[in-house]
């Protein structure tokens, strides 16, 4: 409790500085707890998509394609993007995290048609713009999974 309580004060400060020192000390399980917390508020907040949407499997082009693997759910105009990297062991070496440009090169994730083209992560609070498709490097760049919500009109 007393974890939970630090890591959601702190997000609310500087959540990117959090995922920084989260990523920093992997081995004490905050950012496991981290995780948990964000993908339980999503679901709380948009229960029609995690309860009722539609499964998507999304395809991947490019250097990567294999390294990820990646779905959507659609229910009601509301879209989840799950993302998640695979097979690290050849992609990075076993002190870094598949993070950025120099890691994901070209590799993108093909949207499916009809869907929104701004999306929220929820880890991150980044938007990121892509109608057709996203690039990997572009969401998996502060944090090595991603769940993208497609922001709504306030």
């Amino acid at each position: 409790d007393i974890f939970l309580n630090d890591i959601q004060s702190r997000e609310k400060k500087n959540g990117r500085e959090l995922i920084k020192e989260l990523l920093l000390s992997k081995e004490d399980g905050r950012i496991k707890l981290f995780l948990i917390y964000k993908v339980l508020e999503a679901r709380r907040r948009n229960p029609g998509v995690f309860s009722k949407g539609k499964y998507i499997p999304l395809d991947v082009e490019g250097k990567g394609r294999r390294h990820v693997i990646a779905f959507a759910r659609n229910a009601g105009g509301q879209w989840a993007i799950s993302i998640a990297p695979r097979f690290l062991t050849r992609l990075v070496d076993g002190e870094s995290f598949p993070l950025g440009p120099s890691v994901w090169e070209d590799t993108s994730l093909l949207l499916p048609k009809k869907n929104p083209s701004i999306w929220k992560d929820i880890f991150s609070d980044r938007i990121i713009r892509g109608k057709n498709s996203l690039l990997i490097a572009d969401i998996l760049t502060h944090f090595p999974v991603a769940l993208l919500l497609n922001r709504r009109r306030d």
